[in-house]
Formats: C-alpha cells, structure tokens, sequence
C-alpha cells in the first residue's frame, strides 16, 4: 500500500513542478511571427526549398509556405518546444480535406507527425489552400517524373520518381492494419 502512496506522490511533485515552470515562463510554445520567419525556417530545412507565398495561423503555431521552384509545399507546426516542417508532395501525403470551414488538415505518411492542423482567420482561406495543395498533389501524381520534388528525409531529388522507388513505403494503416514505416 505504501508504493501507490510513493507512486501518487511523484506525480504530483512531478505536476507541480510543470505547473510552476510554466506559470513562471520556462516553457512557451514557439510562435512564428511572420511569413518571412516560417519562409526562412523552410528554406534552414530544406536547401533546395525556394520560398513564395505563405500564409500563417492567427495564433502563430503554423504556416503553409509555397515553393515556387518545384510546385510543392511546406508546412511548419509547432510540437513542443520546437517548429517541425514537411514538405508536402503526393509521396508524403496521405490526404487534404477541411475539417472545420477554417481548418485544414493534412494527413502524413509519416508516424512521427501523422497530421497537421491548422486553423486559418476566415473559411475562405483555409478553402484556398485547401484547393491549391489538392490541385498540386493532383497534378503532380499521374506523372510522378513530371515534377523533380524533395526527399523529407535527405532533401534531394528521388534518383526515380517512379510508383516502385517514389519516397516510403506506402502501406496505409488504415486499409492493411499495418504500421505506416516512412
């Protein structure tokens, strides 16, 4: 009996000391201030990424960037402590649907970040960007060639774009029961 005692105890030391860390600033989420910092953090991640347009989250805690070299995407959103990026292409993307009229949500092939959310001011952005990143993944998936796009994981170009070697493996979990290995 004493050991839950022990065991209720540790976690509440270890809850109060989260608590107080974050009522006395230690820890905050990392806000993206501008497009030209989410622009900057794309092209820090990936060196071949060449930054247009982008847009952010009213809180700051995502940005979709275009890339105006291959015609594909970045995302950044913030996990942690941290911002995570992705480069969107058909080889690491899974779907695209609005999950809200102001909410877009972006379902990796990826298990360390399986999707993305982000929330935009008003529904007629989100549906922009819905359909822009739709049309890019449509247009880009017959032809797999078509378009030179970016390796998430070693940042250049696939040697072939084609179905058998294009990006990770592409069992769906949903469909096989199989774990997604990206």
């Amino acid at each position: 009996m004493s050991q839950i005692y022990v065991l209720l105890g540790s976690l509440a030391g270890i809850a109060m000391l989260v608590g107080l860390s974050a009522i006395f600033g230690r820890w905050s989420r990392p806000v993206i201030q501008s497009p030209a910092d989410a622009a900057a953090f794309m092209k820090a991640e990936y060196f071949r990424f060449e930054p247009g347009e982008a847009v952010l989250a009213p809180d700051g805690g995502a940005a979709i960037v275009a890339d105006v070299a291959n015609e594909s995407f970045g995302v950044i959103v913030t996990r942690g402590d941290r911002w995570v990026a992705r480069v969107v292409t058909p080889q690491t993307v899974r779907q695209v649907k609005l999950t809200r009229p102001e909410r877009l949500r972006i379902g990796f092939r990826d298990f360390t970040m399986p999707s993305a959310v982000i929330a935009f001011e008003d529904a007629q952005t989100a549906q922009r960007w819905a359909e822009r990143l739709t049309r890019a993944l449509d247009a880009a998936q017959p032809s797999a060639d078509a378009h030179e796009r970016l390796d998430p994981r070693t940042d250049t170009a696939p040697e072939s774009a084609g179905p058998e070697t294009a990006g990770p493996a592409t069992a769906d979990p949903e469909t096989t029961g199989e774990p997604d290995h990206a």
